[in-house]
């Protein structure tokens, strides 16, 4: 299979919607919606706590946890406040900065991070700029997603990457094969469940970073 084009970046996308997901399913009282939400942002959450260099490794081991405690407290009053129209990690950034911010001003100590600006902050967390670490999880990610793919039958290899990688529309698609809207929706559907299988036995840490529904 030749390598698949690059139009848009289906895990950054499918990460904006697992995270609606999750704090869809928080705010329904979720217990399993809130150990997901632990490992897919505990790597976040422990980045930016090492901005704030004047706290001691103890003490982020302490705020960490208690970043956590405070998201999940009220039926996750903090988390319901997102609206869902605005980045969500730039959310949680600043939810765990002024976290850090208000423990430093009762130690009556002054909060030095790093020099990141707040448009800055917003568009690498939105693109995954300036941050090695996330842009290596993602390529990682992409690499398996493409395996996976490779790993089906031709006919569902090109439907899932007209579709899933290219994103055009049902119309397109027929238009282009030369069949039907209805059978394009179909062979999907197939190619949906077979990936998942896939994913599901090979390369199950796709599926924290995707919906419950392959995109």
């Amino acid at each position: 299979m030749r390598d698949l084009p690059h139009v848009s970046d289906p895990f950054l996308k499918a990460q904006e919607l697992a995270d609606r997901e999750l704090v869809d399913r928080l705010l329904r009282g979720d217990g399993q919606a809130a150990d997901k939400f632990v490992r897919l942002h505990k790597h976040l959450v422990m980045r930016e706590l090492r901005r704030f260099r004047n706290l001691s490794p103890e003490t982020r081991d302490d705020l960490f946890q208690e970043i956590f405690a405070k998201l999940f407290e009220d039926e996750c009053r903090i988390l319901g406040q997102w609206k869902g129209n605005s980045n969500f990690v730039a959310y949680l950034r600043r939810i765990v900065s002024n976290i850090c911010i208000d423990h430093l001003r009762t130690l009556d100590r002054a909060p030095p991070t790093e020099p990141i600006g707040e448009d800055e902050d917003e568009l690498a967390d939105r693109d995954g700029a300036n941050d090695p670490e996330r842009e290596a999880q993602l390529n990682e990610l992409r690499k398996q997603m493409r395996l996976a793919i490779q790993s089906l039958a031709p006919p569902d290899q090109e439907i899932l990457t007209l579709i899933v990688i290219k994103e055009l529309s049902y119309e397109q698609v027929a238009e282009l094969l030369g069949i039907s809207r209805n059978l394009v929706g179909v062979r999907l559907f197939e190619a949906k469940k077979r990936l998942r299988k896939i994913i599901e036995q090979s390369y199950p840490e796709l599926l924290l970073y995707l919906p419950d529904e392959i995109p």
